[in-house]
């Protein structure tokens, strides 16, 4: 039996169930380039011929949400980056372990730190950040691996080919230093210094999304609509009418609902 739910008037102001923070940092070394990881999909190109990965330290219940990073190219054309493919793995006894995660992601922000005048040529280092379409949800403390490869083409019949490069970090940051397969693929094997990027995402708890109307705001249409799923009516985003999870369809998931979008955690 449906239990009865109050219809309510939210007037507090939207806000995420949970906070993103940065969660680890690797500071670059001022670099044009390093540490090779590349996949030229381009006609005739060299394929996926690079990975470089680099282990960070993570809790259970952490979620990883976006990332930032520092590449170059080998020559002064940068790019251009079609996007980047982002994997993350479990670590096995200091090296890189099985595969947790993998997504390509398009949607990037590339701005330059860095500058050096080579041979006449102006090579570039950029500061990337972007945003995981799909998160990471760390499963149990512990070390964990990232690799970032560069979608360039490269070879074949790409005109004005480049090389991308993963910029290195301060010496000695995490041991144990990044790891790289380069036309080996799989076959990782360590190298002398470790790489820069930034781990953000958010940090105890569950995650839920209080935008469960899917109208890209958490406000009162969302507790209209869990209502209405509530009381048995049409439920066209297929929202959890259980917000809470606590079993029961009821006043209670409104209740959570409420506090998720005035800025509390998830329940």
């Amino acid at each position: 039996m449906l239990n009865r739910v109050i219809p309510v008037v939210l007037v507090l102001a939207a806000a995420p169930c949970l906070a993103q923070q940065e969660l680890y940092r690797q500071n670059p070394v001022n670099s044009v380039g390093g540490l090779a990881a590349q996949d030229a999909r381009n006609p005739g190109g060299l394929g996926w011929f690079a990975e470089t990965a680099d282990n960070f330290p993570a809790l259970a219940g952490t979620t990883v949400t976006s990332i930032e990073f520092w590449g170059g190219y080998a020559r002064d054309l940068p790019g251009p980056t079609q996007g980047f493919m982002i994997r993350f793995y479990q670590d096995n006894g200091g090296s890189v372990g099985p595969l947790l995660l993998d997504q390509d992601v398009f949607a990037f922000t590339e701005v330059e730190y860095y500058q050096l005048i080579s041979g006449g040529n102006i090579l570039r280092g950029y500061h990337y950040t972007l945003d995981l379409d799909t998160p990471l949800a760390i499963p149990a403390d512990g070390q964990y691996w990232m690799s970032v490869t560069a979608i360039l083409d490269f070879g074949g019949s790409a005109p004005d080919s480049v090389q991308w490069g993963w910029v290195a970090a301060n010496a000695g940051v995490n041991p144990p230093p990044a790891n790289q397969w380069f036309f080996s693929p799989g076959n990782f094997q360590p190298q002398s210094n470790d790489v820069a990027f930034v781990i953000k995402g958010t940090v105890g708890g569950s995650t839920c999304d209080p935008d469960v109307n899917q109208d890209g705001a958490a406000d009162q249409g969302d507790v209209d609509y869990l209502i209405n799923v509530i009381a048995g009516g049409d439920n066209p985003n297929n929202a959890n009418a259980d917000f809470n999870n606590d079993g029961a369809a009821d006043q209670g998931d409104v209740d959570a609902l409420i506090n998720v979008i005035a800025g509390g955690q998830c329940p």
